[in-house]
Formats: structure tokens, sequence, C-alpha cells
């Protein structure tokens, strides 16, 4: 039996809370963050992180067995931040074959 963090109802192994705290416990594929006691979501929110930062983060908390191709991940998402950060006011940086085409909100699906 493990114990809501958010309302501290007792909940059976495997399962979840099924108080409005419900997504605090999912974990969808794995159980990487499942075992903590901090999501990295928490961190995220807490510091407002944007895309980059937080799955940067989120890397490197992983618990998993490749933990290098994870740091390799981490640091992919950090290079292409710092990137961004080095453009002028922020502009996505696109690929060649994205160069003069203008996103709209029907092109992310």
């Amino acid at each position: 039996m493990n114990k809501c963090l958010e309302c501290g109802k007792d909940i059976p192994e495997g399962d979840f809370c099924d108080n409005k705290c419900l997504n605090e416990h999912k974990q969808i594929g794995g159980s990487h963050y499942k075992k903590k006691s901090i999501q990295p979501w928490h961190i995220i929110n807490e510091y407002n992180l944007d895309f980059y930062l937080g799955n940067a983060l989120k890397y490197l908390l992983r618990d998993k067995d490749d933990k290098i191709e994870d740091l390799e991940k981490a640091v992919h998402y950090l290079q292409y931040r710092i990137t961004m950060l080095k453009e002028e006011p922020r502009q996505p940086v696109l690929c060649e074959g994205m160069k003069g085409h203008t996103l709209k909100a029907g092109d992310i699906k």
C-alpha cells in the first residue's frame, strides 16, 4: 500500500489515487520517475522552465539503464536552447528544409 502524496489516501500498489491529484501519480510507460517523491514537472513548474530546459531536466533525472543516452539527450536539448538564445529575439531554429517556412497552428499535430 502506498500513500497519495497530495491527499494522504492509501493507494494499492500499482494503482492511482482517484482524487483530483490523480495525475501526480500516473506514469505512462516505465517507472523511472514513479519511485521518487517529487516528479520532474514539480521542478519544471516551480522554476518556470521552458520546453527545452524541462526536457533536459527530465532526462537528467531519469533512472534508467542507459544513462549515457539520457545524458546525450539532455545535452542535445541544452545545445538547442543555447543556439536559440544566441539567435535574434527568440526565433525558432529551423533545419534547412524549413527555412522560409512560417509555422501555423495547423502545422503541428
